[in-house]
């Protein structure tokens, strides 16, 4: 799936690094509204890999990355890339438009973790590192079929491992 604003509501933008151009490597790419973290081994932005890497989680991706650059806005036989002169860092603090996993119920208040095996912007009902809680804004309960989005708050776990909004 390509990239979409899934920001359903602006509650207390964050971010714990403001300007990530260094910070993403020439071979990194990403779409908007992917889950994103800091590869504390290699001092990288990319996506989320595993659940477990929801210990280093940093938000949300806001503009779409390929291949360490904007996306070009051309289509030519020549590389018309557009320069990177900043990319805004990962967001956490408001609330997130995520695609719950198949047969994972939530209910209003309960904590969500990531789901990078199923997708680049998939939460599940279980795991080890919380990123989030789900609002309700879909129900008081809602249980996923693979394509359901559930509005969650977001935060994040970079540095130290806590969860912060």
């Amino acid at each position: 799936m390509s990239g979409y604003n899934n920001k359903v509501r602006k509650v207390a933008t964050n971010t714990v690094v403001a300007d990530i151009q260094l910070l993403v490597a020439p071979t990194t790419s990403f779409n908007q509204g992917d889950l994103l973290m800091m590869d504390a081994t290699n001092h990288l932005v990319k996506r989320l890999v595993g659940e477990t890497d929801g210990a280093n989680f940093l938000g949300i991706a806001p503009v779409t990355i390929v291949n360490g650059k904007y996306p070009s806005g051309y289509n030519t036989s020549v590389d018309a890339s557009v320069g990177t002169p900043s990319l805004p860092g990962p967001e956490f603090g408001d609330e997130f438009s995520l695609v719950l996993k198949s047969g994972d119920t939530l209910h209003a208040g309960d904590a969500v973790y990531a789901d990078p095996a199923t997708g680049n912007s998939n939460v599940q009902a279980a795991g080890t590192k919380i990123i989030g809680v789900y609002t309700g804004a879909e129900g008081a309960s809602i249980t996923g079929d693979g394509t359901k989005t559930v509005s969650c708050k977001i935060g994040a776990r970079y540095p130290a491992d806590t969860l912060k909004f």
